[in-house]
């Protein structure tokens, strides 16, 4: 389960810099040869520090979570 979390977490942390790359030279190119539409790029960055805080949470959660025990 810890390695899942980290694996989301790195994950999240490389999203938000290849989206903003990715933005950068769709709007260079004016879209032209483009794969990917740009909204998918803009929900990258949207959704990436949120799933960095939800990683974060459940790490701290389930981790904390024995030792919070009485």
């Amino acid at each position: 389960m810890a390695i899942f979390m980290g694996l989301l977490k790195a994950l999240s942390n490389v999203l938000s810099p290849v989206a903003l790359n990715q933005l950068l030279k769709y709007m260079e190119n004016s879209g032209e040869d483009a794969i990917v539409h740009p909204w998918v790029w803009i929900l990258g960055l949207f959704f990436s520090p949120i799933l960095e805080a939800v990683a974060y949470e459940w790490f701290y959660r389930v981790m904390a979570s024995p030792f919070d025990q009485k």
